[in-house]
């Protein structure tokens, strides 16, 4: 599946990054069968969304969070006044895709603990770089990777803010927690409090003033 239209932006990233895109890394087993996804949104942005990896659309586009997880990510934020493309930057905990094994009929996998494990500094310079005053970690396997004291499950995590000490980044930005859209996908009857988790989002953007 491919979108018909690029209706998404790919991140310009400074020349300081630009060779892990170009050249790629050997950092973990990822990169014998893919090469980094290219960041989705604005380089300028003060949010920095954080999911856990690419999938097969977004290999084959070269660009995170653009299949229906993104897409419905995308109209939930437009909902309530947000542009994903202008007010986020959108990464990954992996900047390559995870294949599933061969023979598998499904299209994407997690990444796995080693495999995060390997592209952490890939995601220290990326988020060194970019310098946010948010994190927003997109579901569970992004929480439990970049919490300092991940509550054990992602539904004890959502709907909170937390300050510099909440996570284990070295950078000075507050974090929060939503749901991953793609579990939404999974449980409709979930979206009103998933909206709900990026209304409290949407409200301290703007209290500070980081929407573009």
């Amino acid at each position: 599946m491919t979108p018909q239209t690029e209706l998404f932006t790919r991140a310009s990233v400074p020349p300081s990054l630009s060779d892990l895109y170009l050249k790629g890394c050997e950092d973990c087993t990822l990169s014998e069968q893919s090469r980094p996804v290219k960041m989705r949104g604005n380089w300028n942005a003060r949010v920095f969304l954080g999911g856990e990896a690419p999938g097969k659309i977004e290999e084959a586009n070269n660009c995170t969070f653009i299949g229906p997880a993104g897409e419905l990510l995308k109209e939930a934020l437009q909902e309530l006044g947000l542009n994903i493309d202008k007010d986020f930057l959108i990464g990954n905990m992996t900047q390559c895709r995870p294949h599933p094994p061969a023979g598998s009929k499904k299209e994407n996998r997690a990444p796995t603990a080693a495999e995060i494990s390997a592209c952490r500094y890939h995601l220290e310079t990326i988020v060194e770089a970019h310098n946010p005053d948010l994190i927003v970690l997109i579901g569970g396997i992004a929480a439990s990777s970049i919490m300092k004291n991940y509550p054990g499950a992602v539904g004890r995590a959502v709907n909170k803010f937390y300050g510099p000490d909440g996570h284990n980044l070295s950078v000075e930005a507050d974090l929060y927690v939503v749901w991953h859209p793609a579990y939404i996908l999974r449980n409709m009857t979930d979206r009103p409090k998933w909206m709900r988790q990026l209304t409290k989002l949407r409200d301290y953007m703007l209290g500070r003033q980081l929407v573009q």
